[in-house]
């Protein structure tokens, strides 16, 4: 990579004794530059802010049992924190082994609800591909594991220990959601159950019942190679929604899906709500999507433009004070 600006390189590729190029304005699509290691420029969503603190309220509501309510929401602002430091690792560990591999990595690409890696070039070999795609989740798995293992070691109480859980499910969150290209689609849904303790079979068991709510049961063996994009994508959101969550977090979740397949992937992250008391954030540009939800906010150019309240329903009239 050129360690010049933009602007410094079009100054070089002008011809000797031409005229300067008129100055252009910074190209801001990709969102502010946080930080460049190894020369690769970080970028993150404006978005991004806004999503966060929706995540730190949300997250802050379901730990009820830590006192007092400022200590609540510092350790839901850790968490964001401790997500999206898991996010900046897992990218950058495909950036590593991309360049190791002389693969030119342009940038890295933060979203409110994931992250992207931007390589110029397909890997030569499959082999080397395989390498690439793997390190990411492998990295995220192994920092999950650490997690685990000073869970184990030192037997931590209180909020110690909800940081340590943060850890875990931050690095989980971000590791299991890329499909492991070893496993197949009943393995990977049932893989994040296992690693919170569940026995193989019945992990195997809830995770099967979650592929044949998204009608995939007939596609369980198969490996993410042979299927679709649309089916691997409602894999994954069967395997965010296995298990007892307390917040999901969903970018686009049906951006790859048809409609049929769309409305399902919403039932069930709404029945899934509803009856695992989950709080779920989703980023949709689907109107139909987004009335699924109990409450909605419009952003427009990284700003809360308007939003939603849920619509009152007939126990509202016995509260106090309603006529």
């Amino acid at each position: 990579m050129s360690g010049l600006s933009p602007e410094q390189d079009r100054q070089q590729a002008q011809p000797p004794g031409s005229a300067p190029a008129p100055a252009q304005r910074r190209d801001t699509r990709y969102g502010i530059v946080i930080a460049r290691p190894f020369g690769v420029p970080v970028y993150i969503s404006p978005y991004w802010f806004v999503v966060a603190a929706f995540v730190v309220v949300f997250y802050a509501n379901s730990l009820p049992e830590i006192h007092p309510t400022w200590v609540r929401y510092a350790v839901s602002a850790t968490f964001v924190i401790l997500l999206y430091a898991s996010v900046l690792v897992h990218e950058l560990s495909h950036c590593v082994v991309a360049r190791a591999f002389q693969l030119t990595v342009r940038r890295i690409l933060l979203y409110p609800l994931g992250g992207f890696s931007e390589i110029e070039q397909e890997p030569p070999t499959p082999a080397k591909e395989f390498t690439v795609s793997v390190v990411g989740p492998l990295t995220s798995l192994a920092l999950a594991g650490i997690g685990i293992g000073l869970d184990f070691a030192f037997n931590l109480r209180g909020i110690p220990r909800v940081l340590i859980d943060q850890l875990i499910l931050a690095n989980l969150v971000v590791g299991v959601f890329n499909l492991l290209p070893g496993l197949t689609a009943i393995e990977n849904v049932s893989l994040p159950l296992e690693l919170d303790g569940r026995p193989a079979r019945k992990a195997r068991s809830i995770g099967l019942q979650a592929l044949e709510q998204l009608g995939l049961a007939e596609r369980s063996s198969q490996y993410p190679d042979q299927l679709s994009g649309g089916e691997r994508q409602r894999v994954a959101i069967a395997r965010a929604i296995v298990g007892e969550r307390r917040l999901l977090l969903a970018d686009e979740p049906s951006g790859a899906l048809d409609s049929t397949n769309a409305e399902a992937v919403m039932r069930l992250l709404h029945d899934a709500c509803k009856q695992k008391s989950m709080a779920a954030v989703v980023v949709t540009h689907d109107a139909q999507l987004a009335s699924w939800a109990d409450r909605v906010v419009f952003l427009r150019d990284g700003r809360v433009v308007d939003q939603t309240s849920p619509v009152p329903g007939p126990e509202s009239l016995l509260a106090p004070g309603q006529a």
